[in-house]
């Protein structure tokens, strides 16, 4: 699933606050009975927060078979998306508590996911934009791991999804120097447009 995504803007990890730690996952015991999930009644991925033309779904328009109480081609669901999209929440039990599941904390999380040749994390707002603390918990789980965090904020107009997403990120200098090499001096067609402005400069 991708999305057509407008503007980066990296913050440097290292010239913000840093909590203690990202989250308490609790006992041992809890985080091996939370070693399996399912989505329950999540639906995120359904509702149009993750956009696929063959099932012509983006912000502000679901799944046309996703229902209240969930899918209702549950059984017969396609292959391709359905059966094998995973978010991080429910791949990583160990790592993501149950508040962060995306109905529950606001965004769909999508772990070793690539931007160039680095390893990132990306993250697409259930709304219009990711939670304040969702956000710090992911900026501090991406920090511990060292991988970057690329984030969206979707672009509304009156109350309408104008699928022109703001693409923003968490990462260390070198990863936004790597954005400042490849799109800002470079030129890059593959990338949308960028100016001077919209990557952070560190000393």
């Amino acid at each position: 699933m991708c999305r057509r995504l407008r503007i980066i803007r990296v913050v440097d990890f290292h010239n913000v606050a840093v909590l203690e730690s990202a989250k308490n996952l609790g006992s041992e015991n809890d985080i091996r009975s939370a070693a399996v999930r399912e989505c329950g009644e999540c639906t995120a991925c359904c509702e149009g927060w993750l956009a696929d033309e063959e099932l012509d779904m983006y912000a502000g328009k679901a799944c046309a078979h996703c229902r209240s109480e969930g899918c209702a081609i549950y059984e017969t669901r396609p292959e391709d998306p359905c059966r094998t999209f995973k978010c991080a929440w429910l791949q990583d039990a160990e790592t993501f508590p149950d508040e962060m599941r995306p109905d529950r904390c606001g965004a769909i999380v999508l772990s070793a996911r690539y931007w160039r040749e680095w390893n990132v994390m990306r993250a697409m707002p259930v709304g219009p934009v990711i939670p304040e603390e969702t956000l710090e918990w992911l900026r501090l789980h991406t920090k511990s791991r060292d991988v970057p965090l690329i984030f969206y904020e979707r672009g509304l107009v009156d109350g309408v999804y104008t699928q022109a997403d703001r693409q923003r990120a968490y990462g260390s200098p070198e990863f936004a120097a790597a954005i400042h090499e490849v799109v800002l001096r470079f030129g890059d067609a593959k990338e949308t447009l960028f100016t001077e402005d919209d990557v952070v400069k560190f000393s």
